[in-house]
């Protein structure tokens, strides 16, 4: 992962599958870089799901941060598990700030 200076983003909780197992769910979205051809892009974490950062593309830095955020969003609403904290209480991916 990132160096923690360079993360924009990150959330830990766990993921509650149906049969009540609980696994680390953390996720992270590296600040944006701009590639060379002018293209703004975050790296977004989400080992539970791939060991490989997933890379999310923008228009510029606020765009990439958003697309990302809605990429995480989209990625746990498709999946068969619950995000719950420590006590096992459905929470939300808190926005970004």
């Amino acid at each position: 992962m990132e160096p923690l200076d360079s993360i924009s983003y990150r959330f830990s909780a766990f993921a509650r599958r149906e049969d009540g197992t609980l696994t680390a769910f953390d996720v992270a979205i590296a600040c944006p870089r701009v590639d060379s051809d002018g293209i703004s892009g975050c790296k977004v974490f989400i080992p539970f799901l791939r060991a490989k950062p997933f890379e999310i593309f923008g228009i510029d830095d606020d765009q990439a941060l958003e697309l990302s955020h809605r990429f995480i969003l989209s990625m746990t609403e498709a999946q068969d598990f619950e995000v719950v904290d420590g006590d096992g209480v459905p929470v939300a991916l808190p926005p970004l700030s």
